[in-house]
This record gives structure tokens, C-alpha cells and sequence, in this order.
């Protein structure tokens, strides 16, 4: 149910901080790489964008490992790049990332 799913992800966002929850979120992003509802790749692009903001070195890592499926992938950077809280600098830098 896609509803369940992007509750799912929505509940993420209370776990920036714990090391533990971040690393079983990464699990659960790999399980979402082939999601087709589209409210259910919003929310993690929203997420992913958050997460760049407070867990850059994360978010990275999301990036880099190829971990999102071409639509969430590129909605996220666009999420950062459009964010007041991302610099100039690593705005031009998510380019590299766009699928």
C-alpha cells in the first residue's frame, strides 16, 4: 500500500540523529529503488533532501552509492538545489549525481 509506505518514510525524519536508524533506513531505501507511486518518491526525495541539509555525509553516500531510482534521485536534487540552507557551492556539486 503506497500509503503505508510513504508514512513509512515520513517517520524517518525523527531519526537524523541515531546512527543505528540511519543505517537500517539505508536498508530500507535499497528496498524503495523500484518504487513506482509517485507521492511515495516524493517523500523520499523530501527526506534525502533533509537529510543533506542535516546529515550531508549521508546523503552523499545515497548519492554516490546509486541508491535511488532515476526519478527520486533527480527530484532530490532538485530539492537541495532549490533549499535556502544548501550552499552555492554544493549545489553545483549534486550536478555530478543527476541521472
Amino acid at each position: 500500500m503506497p500509503f503505508k509506505r510513504r508514512i513509512g518514510v515520513n517517520i524517518w525524519f525523527k531519526f537524523f540523529d541515531d546512527e543505528k536508524y540511519i543505517v537500517r533506513i539505508l536498508d530500507l531505501i535499497d528496498i524503495l529503488n523500484n518504487e513506482t507511486h509517485y507521492y511515495v518518491n516524493m517523500a523520499l526525495a523530501w527526506w534525502v533532501a533533509e537529510c543533506f541539509v542535516k546529515r550531508r555525509d549521508v546523503a552523499i553516500k545515497i548519492f554516490e552509492e546509486g541508491r535511488l531510482n532515476t526519478f527520486t534521485n533527480n527530484k532530490s536534487i532538485q530539492k537541495c538545489r532549490d533549499s535556502f540552507r544548501v550552499s552555492e557551492e554544493d549545489k553545483n556539486m549534486l550536478l555530478k549525481f543527476k541521472k
